[in-house]
């Protein structure tokens, strides 16, 4: 063999090209066929097909002669009626096709040579039958033009000849189909997926993939579908689509039942156009789905094909009307892929177009009790990471020593003093809402317009066009980004969407206003609301309706608003830091306790509360009160209700029954609410009844201003050296008050004169006939009476400040147990100064006392009336505004058993109340 090739290689070379010419044009045609038999063989290699394709004379070569040979015999009228002629063309191609499929050169010459050669493959591809050899050979060439990327235009461009080429795929002949086939995969494999869908060659396909010829051909039609599903799935299903072709596929998915399945590869595919491409699902039709609900739940993929029919009317219809809505929601129950549950809820989300079935979704229970599972499972792994953090001092204007009473400059320091009372105090006030009309670009605070005319027409917290730029920016990308990295949250996401579009619709309200559901939502927007507006326009579309006022007064609803979104435990304090997060939902809490109080302060909301205070029931009528109190802001009918129910007085009274004794503080209900938590319901009511109005009346800053002057006028505040005037050790001739604490051995002694100077109980004792005055008695024992009051420690830092002591470690007050005993004992031995430093309300007093600290308050109620009655204010501010349950809690337990104390506390608050409440004025609460 080697030595023919090496025969005819010399040959070649030493005739040269030129011979090869002019045998090959001859018309001697039997020396043509011998020819092209002998360059066939010649060029089967691809390493000879090169070297023959880089020869540099142009025009001359083989190749050229053999696009010219083509070009002639394709045009030849002895085609049709020689057969030496049409086996010379079938040659001639054979070996065309051979150089186009090892060389690319040889694919850009014969293009850029022939510029009519698509015409003349047409004519040729329209042969008689006798021809078909010819023809396979063309859609082999074809084929192996496709395969440059420079060279497909020629043929992609022209539409026509591309039906012609997939005209082919079902043909008769196996040679002819093999390459039609061939070529359209070429075109695949190439990334041409627009010619094909143009040239109909899917609807070509269609009708292979239902012929006798399924399984020869099946891995080709796998590969080219496969393709086409991932780029043009709609296109593609579109032409599959008649009834048998659709049917089909179908069946090849309704035959998966288990993992060694022969088309699995298949499946993929066909779902990518079952979920794409409406017209195969209509071609599949209501009877094809009602057999898949009905017979298909062993079905691999059954739960992903009833979510592609979910996309259509008369899906949704079908699904609701057999069962498969009822399958889907059960799935979403019990499946433990998240990515499933994110394909079930993207299916029932279909349903916002379907008013039917959306109703039908919301009176589901199953639907419900799935939303509650996976949204309170998500509020469990997912707590919101919020701490109190108080303001620096640098933040309050003036930086003060750690001692309320050390002052270097004693004129700047009062000034100071009193600047940071008028600053801090700002941490009450609530800015005003500004009755006006919303500007132009405002939207409305829902998708749905409201029918009251007292919905705010001011901003809506969720209305982000009114935030800055940036913000909403990075609000949008970290929404983005959190959706990306928690799969769970977008279930979530979802189950709330729907809810939503179940809202709009005011039938919907009574199913959706539930105790579990209610609860779970509004827990759900105090972590979650920034992050899913939707979820808090679809609550405010709840708090506005007035079919379900009813049902949201005997959920408690303004109590849960209340508690969750308004008192945000990294607020309460007077002094705390703003947290971003919190302050969007506490400031969300507010618009919408503010929209559901002006619907229930309407006739028809406040014949609701009217039934309620005429029933027999004491339970029921202590829970309008307290709504009543909460929600009632109409000048008339709250002055009416007040002089004629005197709410105030009544649940004042309920409160003292219920700490009368530990039994009646744990105590159930008739309605089954635990005691207690109606007790916090009271006061956390209570709260809403200080007004930001009257709480600029009730710290007199002009009088403390003046009272400060006062004493810088007066010479009893001067200037003083940083030095600490107790003394160690006693001086000759100087008289020392000495206190001794037996069961430590220890004592602390202070100038005879100094403590009579600033104790006027030290004062009155030695300048009369006290019997410790006779006896010149200047040692006293502390345990025997003022252990009693506060602790050895404590009370040595009282002797410091009454020695007149300056330096910061000796005055330092750690503890606010500490800053009570202190005003106690300031009290006890009449140490004025100090104690109206102590009471003063001012940065330390602030910080020292927040609402789980204020239980050390509660004895000066009984021991200090007069100082508690200074510090009520201070303390009912604290204790109904800014203390969480628990604490509260904690506090009200120390009045258990104890009535004497209890009368007075809530003596003290009734009148706080009467101070700070007006039913004479239109006013807000002060966190309302």
């Amino acid at each position: 063999m080697d030595v023919k090739i090496k025969r005819y290689s010399d040959r070649l070379n030493i005739r040269g090209f030129d011979s090869w010419e002019a045998v090959l044009i001859s018309d001697n045609y039997e020396e043509v066929d011998k020819a092209l038999s002998k360059l066939k063989k010649l060029l089967s290699k691809k390493d000879r097909i090169i070297e023959i394709l880089d020869d540099s004379k142009e025009k001359s070569g083989v190749f050229y002669v053999l696009i010219r040979l083509m070009l002639n015999k394709a045009l030849s009228n002895e085609l049709s009626q020689k057969a030496i002629v049409l086996k010379i063309l079938q040659e001639t191609i054979s070996i065309i096709a051979n150089c186009c499929f090892f060389s690319m050169t040889a694919c850009m010459c014969l293009t850029k040579t022939a510029p009519n050669i698509i015409s003349i493959f047409d004519k040729l591809l329209n042969l008689p039958q006798k021809g078909d050899s010819v023809k396979a050979g063309i859609l082999r060439l074809i084929g192996n033009l496709l395969e440059t990327k420079k060279a497909f235009p020629t043929i992609t461009s022209n539409l026509p000849f591309m039906e012609k080429l997939a005209s082919f795929i079902n043909s008769g002949e196996v040679k002819l189909q093999r390459n039609s086939i061939r070529t359209f995969k070429i075109l695949c494999k190439n990334g041409i997926s627009k010619r094909i869908i143009d040239c109909n060659a899917v609807a070509e396909l269609a009708s292979l993939i239902i012929s006798d010829k399924f399984d020869l051909y099946g891995d080709d039609i796998l590969f080219m579908l496969s393709f086409l599903a991932r780029t043009v799935p709609k296109d593609t299903g579109r032409q599959l689509a008649t009834p048998e072709c659709s049917n089909f596929l179908f069946n090849i998915l309704l035959e998966q039942k288990s993992e060694e399945y022969k088309y699995e590869k298949w499946i993929e595919p066909i779902c990518s156009f079952l979920n794409r491409s409406y017209e195969i699902r209509e071609s599949i039709g209501r009877a094809g789905l009602t057999k898949l609900i009905l017979e298909g739940k062993n079905c691999i993929s059954f739960l992903k094909i009833l979510t592609f029919f979910a996309q259509d009317a008369w899906g949704r219809v079908t699904l609701r009307e057999n069962g498969g809505l009822d399958i889907i929601i059960e799935n979403l129950l019990c499946s433990e892929s998240i990515n499933e549950k994110i394909l079930l809820i993207q299916s029932l989300k279909n349903l916002i177009h379907d008013t039917v079935g959306i109703s039908y979704l919301c009176q589901s229970q199953k639907f419900f009790e799935t939303v509650l599972i996976h949204v309170n499972s998500y509020i469990k792994t997912n707590p919101l990471d919020c701490k109190l953090e108080l303001k620096d001092k640098s933040e309050n204007i003036i930086q003060k020593d750690s001692s309320p009473f050390h002052t270097i400059n004693a004129n700047n320091a009062l000034l100071n003093n009193f600047y940071n009372q008028v600053y801090t105090r700002s941490g009450y006030l609530i800015s005003n809402r500004a009755s006006r009309s919303p500007s132009g670009h405002s939207r409305s605070n829902s998708l749905s317009p409201t029918r009251s005319v007292f919905s705010s027409p001011e901003r809506d917290i969720l209305d982000f066009e009114f935030e800055e730029g940036d913000e909403i920016m990075e609000m949008q990308e970290n929404k983005d980004s959190l959706q990306q990295q928690n799969n769970e949250q977008m279930v979530v996401f979802g189950e709330f969407f729907l809810m939503s579009w179940q809202s709009h619709d005011e039938n919907n309200h009574k199913y959706l206003v539930r105790n579990e559901i209610i609860e779970m939502w509004v827990n759900y927007l105090s972590i979650n609301l920034p992050c899913d507006p939707k979820a808090g326009r679809a609550m405010k579309r709840l708090a506005r309706s007035c079919n379900i006022i009813s049902n949201l007064l005997k959920l408690k609803f303004h109590i849960l608003i209340l508690n969750v979104l308004i008192r945000r435990s990294c607020m309460m304090h007077l002094l705390a830091k703003e947290c971003k997060h919190c302050t969007k939902i506490h400031r969300y809490g507010k618009d919408l306790y503010r929209d559901f109080s002006e619907h229930v302060d309407t006739d028809y909301g406040w014949s609701y509360i009217l039934i309620d205070l005429k029933q027999s029931n004491d339970d029921l009528k202590i829970n309008a009160m307290i709504a009543s109190v909460a929600l009632i802001r109409t000048v008339k009918r709250r002055r009416n209700y007040f002089e004629t129910y005197k709410p105030i007085k009544k649940l004042v009274e309920k409160c003292k029954v219920i700490l009368l004794n530990q039994e009646n503080f744990d105590m159930v209900n008739s309605l089954g609410e635990p005691n207690k938590e109606i007790l916090f319901q009271i006061m956390i009511s209570f709260g809403t009844l200080i007004s930001k109005n009257t709480f600029d009346k009730l710290f007199f800053i002009d009088d403390i201003y003046k009272e400060c002057n006062d004493l810088i006028d007066s010479g009893e505040i001067s200037k003083e050296s940083n030095c600490c005037n107790v003394p160690v050790s006693q001086k000759e001739g100087i008289e020392y008050i000495c206190f001794e604490n037996s069961t430590m051995s220890e004592c602390i002694i202070i100038e005879k004169d100094i403590l009579c100077k600033n104790c006027i109980f030290y004062q009155a004792m030695f300048s009369s006939s006290f019997i410790e005055a006779q006896n010149r008695k200047f040692k006293f024992n502390f345990n025997e009476v003022i252990s009693e009051m506060v602790s050895w420690e404590d009370f040595k830092i009282f002797i410091h400040y009454c020695s007149g002591c300056t330096v910061e470690n000796c005055l330092v007050i750690k503890t606010p147990q500490t800053y009570v005993s202190l005003i106690y004992l300031a009290d006890y031995f009449s140490y004025e100064f100090l104690t109206n430093k102590l009471i003063q309300f001012g940065d330390t007093l602030q910080r020292m006392f927040s609402g789980r600290d204020l239980k050390y308050i509660i004895p000066l109620v009984r021991q200090c009336p007069h100082i508690f009655s200074k510090l009520s204010v201070f303390f009912f501010i604290n204790f109904l505004c800014y203390t969480e349950k628990e604490h509260m809690f904690e506090i009200l337990n120390s009045l258990i058993n104890n009535p004497e104390l209890t009368e007075e506390f809530f003596k003290e608050l009734e009148k706080f109340l009467s101070i700070t409440f007006s039913t004479s004025s239109l006013t807000r609460g002060l966190l309302i």
